[in-house]
C-alpha cells in the first residue's frame, strides 16, 4: 500500500499531491528545490517497484525505502527554509509541520502509554525514535529506562525542538507573527503557558496505574491540533464546495 497512489493515507499519495501543488507554484520555486520535490517522488516510486517486482516483499525493502524518502524530505524542507522569504506564506507553512508534528507526536505519546508499551525496552526505544530524541536522551540520563526523564525531555524540555511543549511554542511565535488581524484569537486552541502540568503531576499514576493526567492533557493537544488546523483553513483559505458551479449569463 505505500507506493498506492489512489489511497489517501499511502506515502505515494500523499508524495504525489506534494508534487501537484508544487507544480502550481512552480514559477515561485528555484529550480532545485523543483527538481527535489520530483526527485523525491520518483525515486520512491522506483524504489517500491524494484521491492515489488518479484512479487515477494519485505519489511527491510519497505524500511528502505522509507529511509532514502525521509532523507530527502529534510532535504525539502530545508530547502524551504533556506530559500524563502520569511512571508506569512513562509509562516503558515512552518504553522502546517508544527501542527501536524504536535498531532502526531501527542497521539504516538497518548497510545504507547496507554498500552503500556513505553514501559518495555522496545517501546521505550520507539518513544525515542519518534521524537528524534535518542542522542539527546542518552547524552543526558544514558540507558536509564524511566517515566519521568522521558516525560521531562519529550513533554516539557523547551530547549528540545522536538518536545510537546517545544513545538507548541514555536507554533504560537508563528501564528504571533501573522500579520493578518485576528491571528492572535487562533492561540486559544493552544494549552497557555500557565496551563502545562508539571512534571509531577505528569508522572503521578491513578487507580489502573495509568498516567492520567499525561494521556488527557495528550488528548487536548490531539484535539486542538486538529481544531486549529480547521480555523486557520477556515481564516486564511478559500474552499470550493462540491456542489459550486459556474454561473453563464
Amino acid at each position: 500500500g505505500l507506493a498506492d497512489v489512489e489511497e489517501r493515507p499511502s506515502v505515494a499519495f500523499t508524495l504525489e499531491a506534494l508534487v501537484r501543488s508544487a507544480g502550481h507554484i512552480r514559477d515561485r520555486l528555484s529550480a532545485d528545490h523543483w527538481r527535489l520535490i520530483a526527485a523525491t517522488s520518483q525515486r520512491f516510486r522506483s524504489d517500491c517497484a524494484a521491492a515489488a517486482a518479484d512479487q515477494v516483499f519485505s519489511s527491510d525493502e519497505a524500511v528502505a525505502a522509507l529511509g532514502h524518502l525521509a532523507v530527502q524530505i529534510s532535504a525539502i524542507t530545508g530547502a524551504q527554509v533556506d530559500h524563502m522569504t520569511r512571508d506569512d506564506g513562509w509562516r503558515l507553512l512552518t504553522i502546517g509541520r508544527q501542527l501536524e508534528r504536535l498531532g502526531t507526536l501527542a497521539r504516538a505519546l497518548q497510545v504507547l502509554f496507554s498500552t503500556g508499551a513505553a514501559a518495555r525496552d522496545d517501546g521505550f526505544d520507539l518513544i525515542l525514535q519518534l521524537f528524534d530524541s535518542t542522542i539527546t536522551y542518552r547524552a543526558l540520563y544514558q540507558r536509564r529506562l524511566e517515566a519521568a526523564p522521558l516525560i521531562d525531555l519529550l513533554v516539557l524540555e523547551q530547549a528540545n525542538p522536538r518536545s510537546l511543549r517545544g513545538v507548541a511554542r514555536r507554533l504560537g511565535e508563528q501564528i504571533e507573527r501573522l500579520s493578518a488581524p485576528g491571528s492572535h484569537e487562533l492561540l486559544h486552541y493552544l494549552p497557555a503557558p500557565h496551563d502545562w502540568p508539571n512534571l509531577d503531576s505528569f508522572c503521578r499514576l491513578d487507580g489502573a496505574g495509568d498516567n492520567a493526567a499525561l494521556l488527557l492533557f495528550c488528548e487536548r493537544l490531539v484535539v486542538g491540533s486538529r481544531e486549529l488546523s480547521d480555523a486557520i483553513g477556515a481564516r486564511y483559505f478559500s474552499h470550493a464546495s462540491a456542489e459550486f458551479r459556474t454561473v453563464h449569463a
